[in-house]
């Protein structure tokens, strides 16, 4: 074999074995669990956030280690382009892949809110009124403007609303 063609193939099996190093060090970065403390982080990613600020966001509150990693990943496979803004739960444990896998799948948070049986209608407007979670858009709390907006037709609110606990995103 020719001096010329055994270090051409030196050269390329280098280079596998970079690739191949590299490619474990990706899988095993994407593997480990983010860095939370206590039970959850929340992280809400609004419209327009770019994968370079969530990244950064993520290593500013401790959650992520390598965040050049994060967005070279994101970028590589095209990821990045495809998050969906929203509220989302980290729980302990989570890894890197699963946090961007709920991303880029748009699975937020779900606040809840419970109607208690035997409320009246002011008790339910005073719990959406005061629920963190719900944005508030009505001017005018009074039954006839609400119910216009929802398209009821009937003329009083009491018993229309099921006593349930009720899932949502924020907002």
């Amino acid at each position: 074999m020719s001096r010329m063609l055994r270090l051409a193939l030196a050269l390329l099996v280098g280079l596998g074995l970079i690739a191949a190093f590299g490619v474990a060090k990706i899988h095993a970065f994407l593997d480990t669990p983010l860095t939370i403390e206590g039970e959850q982080l929340i992280v809400d990613v609004r419209p327009g956030t770019s994968f370079a600020a969530l990244s950064q966001s993520l290593h500013e509150r401790g959650a992520l280690t390598h965040p050049k990693w994060f967005r070279w990943y994101g970028r590589l496979t095209g990821k990045a382009s495809r998050v969906k803004a929203g509220e989302y739960q980290i729980s302990a444990g989570t890894t890197i892949r699963e946090f961007l896998d709920e991303l880029l799948k748009g699975q937020v948070y779900l606040h809840s809110l419970t109607i208690i049986e035997g409320w009246k209608f002011v008790d339910l407007l005073a719990a959406l009124r005061d629920h963190p979670a719900v944005e508030h858009t009505l001017q005018n709390e009074n039954w006839q403007t609400i119910a216009n907006a929802l398209g009821a037709t009937e003329t009083h609110p009491e018993g229309l609303f099921l006593p349930e606990t009720y899932r949502f995103p924020k907002g």
